[in-house]
Parts: C-alpha cells; structure tokens; sequence
C-alpha cells in the first residue's frame, strides 16, 4: 500500500487493454479541456443569484453552500457545453461522466487556492514575519479564500470525489473498472475509463498542491524553534488544515455574523490552536492576543 500523501502508480503500458485507441495517454484530453474546466469555474464564480428577474435566461441558479454526495446539480455536461456555445455532447469528449467533470473542476480550484496561499506564505516572510504570523497569515488566507470563492469551494469538497481521489493514493483499480459496460474491450469504453482516471489523478494532484505552502510553514515554525516537540510536523499540519476547513465552512454557512465577525472569530480559534501546539516566547504570547 502507498505511503499517505502519494498515490498508487498508474498501470503499466503492458497492463493497458489491447483496443485501448491510439493516443489515450496522460496527454491525450488534454487539448480543449480547459475550454470546458474554466466555463464552469466562470460560472461558479458569478455572484449568486436571486429571484428570476436577476437570473440569466437558460441558466439555473447557482449553488452557494455546501455540496451534496454528488455535487451542485446543475454543474452537468449539459450546462458547460451550453456556456462554452457547444453541442451538449461535446464535453463528453473529455469527461465520460458528470463526476469526471467536477474532479477537473475541482483541481483547477485547488490549483488556484495553491497559488494564492503561496503567494500570501511568500509575501508574510518577505516582511519577515515570524512563524507564527506566516502561519496565522496563511490559514486565514485559506479561510478568506474559500469564502470568496464559497461555490467552487464546495465542488472542490464534493463528497463524492472523495472516493476517486483514495482509488488514486491507495490503487484501488476496480474503480477504473469498465467490464460492467458492454462490450468490456469496447474502446470508446476504455478510453472513458482512462479520461476518469486523467480527471482524478489532476484532482489528487492538485490537493497535494495545496497542502506544500502550509506544510512549508509548519516546516519553518519546526526549524524557528517554535513548535512543541513531541507533536510531528504531519499532525500540526494536519490540526491547521483541518481548522481551517471548520473555519471556512462556518464563515461560508454562517448568516448571523458580519464577514468582520466571522474573520476575528477565525484569527481567535487559529490562535487557540497555535498556542495549544506549544508554540513559544514572542510567538506564543501573540498568539494568544491577537
């Protein structure tokens, strides 16, 4: 079984199926994807809509909070295919299925929470912050941005995906598998299975992107001097990320509170945390009032 944080190897050459069509390798769907990926980011990210009069014709209105098992509804084939101004069929060509759509969405999305945390991690030690606040700086960005960008956030969550991402680290074939689909050696069928596994291989990519810019500060709070020793990098990490998530679902959900009531609540609860984790000296007492 793989270590956690990687993921299994993709199949030998030699165990592809012989009808596999010509080309269907990693970079096979590549071309046009992103025509389709960055239509329903778009979409996702307009503001939400209320009422018929403010709804655009032909389009339903958008989710804004938590995902279902499967997902906001209405991100389907259909939909990006009419915003992209193709046949409803033509996403197919890329995503064999709604879930194949949605994991590529949801990588983009955590490829751009990766890059707005490493650029808030970069510029906090540029000021020469100290660990702490480059820490504080980084898991209420991730907070921020979540709550900026609430529906893609909650596709990027979708439950559902979590299954296709764990058949990635732990190489559970079956779920690949296209011998439910007659004929099983049919191409097109297999070529849908290898489209699936492209969407989900991005997608556990991608998450792990997210994680290095905060792994990285918890790296330099260890190096700083400034974590308890008995506690590993992997669970402090693992703590951050995990308040973080909390955080950013309560401020995505909560109604009663301001954005400014819900941001100081998040620096207080991350600052709870920080000095739980035994950080120490300046750090410590910062933490513990700001």
């Amino acid at each position: 079984m793989p270590r956690p944080g990687s993921r299994a190897p993709a199949p030998k050459p030699s165990d592809t199926p012989a009808t596999a069509p010509a080309g269907t390798r990693r970079t096979w769907t590549r071309a046009g994807r992103a025509d389709f990926v960055n239509a329903a980011v778009a979409y996702l990210e307009q503001p939400a809509t209320s009422g018929d009069d403010s709804q655009r014709a032909g389009e339903p209105a958008r989710a804004t909070t938590r995902a279902t098992d499967d997902g906001p509804p209405e991100l389907g084939i259909r939909l990006v295919a009419t915003l992209v101004g193709k046949s409803p069929s033509a996403p197919l060509f890329h995503f064999p299925d709604r879930l194949s759509l949605q994991a590529a969405v949801a990588a983009e999305g955590f490829r751009r929470l990766a890059t707005h945390l490493v650029a808030i991690s970069e510029s906090s030690r540029q000021h020469d912050d100290t660990a702490l606040d480059t820490m504080m700086t980084t898991a209420l960005g991730y907070v921020d941005w979540a709550s900026d960008h609430a529906a893609l956030f909650s596709v990027m969550y979708t439950p559902a995906l979590a299954a296709g991402v764990d058949a990635i680290q732990c190489g559970h074939e079956e779920f690949w598998d296209v011998s439910t689909i007659e004929p099983a050696t049919n191409a097109m069928a297999i070529a849908a299975s290898l489209k699936r596994r492209l969407a989900f291989e991005e997608l556990f990519d991608a998450k792990a992107s997210t994680m290095a810019p905060i792994v990285a500060c918890v790296k330099r709070a260890r190096a700083a001097g400034a974590l308890a020793q008995n506690e590993t990098n992997a669970n402090i990490t693992f703590a951050l990320v995990a308040m973080s998530d909390g955080l950013a679902w309560q401020r995505i959900t909560e109604q009663q509170l301001t954005p400014q009531h819900m941001r100081q609540h998040a620096r207080r609860s991350l600052g709870l945390l920080l000095k739980g984790i035994g950080l120490t000296g300046e750090s410590h007492a910062r933490a513990s009032t700001d």
